[in-house]
């Protein structure tokens, strides 16, 4: 596989990461608007490690 690929792949696991966590918030706090869960998505993936 070649880098580009690699990245390719990586950047669609992120995508799929991001929507799981991003449907998590919603069900877990329904009250959240979309800001809401946008802002804390991004909180948490920037606290995420490899």
């Amino acid at each position: 596989m070649t880098p580009v690929e690699k990245w390719n792949v990586a950047l669609g696991l992120l995508g799929t990461a991001r929507a799981t966590r991003r449907a998590a918030l919603r069900k877990g706090n329904p009250k959240l608007t979309e800001a809401e869960i946008e802002q804390a998505l991004a909180k948490e993936l920037s606290r995420a490690r490899t």
